[in-house]
């Protein structure tokens, strides 16, 4: 299968979960919920991943992997009254801001943060009902005299 196929594979997949992940907040909460304890029971394997592929410290893993527990938790807990409708006062009658789920939303970033990086964005999307394909890049930097 080439790499074009492969990502028209998972994104076909990630349109296809969305039609029944958009259907129930409730379900949502208690997953992204189940996340948090997953990540924080796998926390020291997690922490001593991303320690031997990054080179990061180890305290710095643990607390990266206890972040993203945290994250999870705060839209589990959170993501239904942040995504409420609103209404509002205007020139209109009523106006009503509507939040609903929009689909697969892709996102391409940095894999310097192997955790935090893909759950600060999964979190809120997955919360309000969207799927998510994520594309990490390996990125490098200079320093420039």
């Amino acid at each position: 299968m080439t790499k074009q196929q492969q990502i028209n594979d998972k994104a076909r997949k990630a349109r296809n979960a969305f039609d029944e992940w958009k259907k129930d907040a409730s379900k949502r909460i208690d997953l992204l919920h189940d996340f948090a304890n997953q990540l924080r029971k796998d926390k020291e394997r997690l922490a001593r991943t991303a320690t031997n592929e990054m080179g990061k410290a180890i305290k710095e893993s643990r607390s990266e992997v206890e972040k993203c527990a945290w994250v999870m938790e705060y839209y589990a807990d959170n993501g239904q009254i942040i995504s409420t409708d609103e209404v509002i006062n205007t020139d209109a009658r009523k106006t009503v801001i509507k939040f609903q789920p929009i689909g697969v939303i892709g996102s391409i970033m940095p894999w310097n943060f192997p955790y935090w990086q893909a759950l600060r964005f999964a979190a809120p999307s997955l919360m309000v009902g969207n799927t998510n394909c994520i594309k990490t890049i390996q990125c490098y930097h200079a320093v420039w005299n």
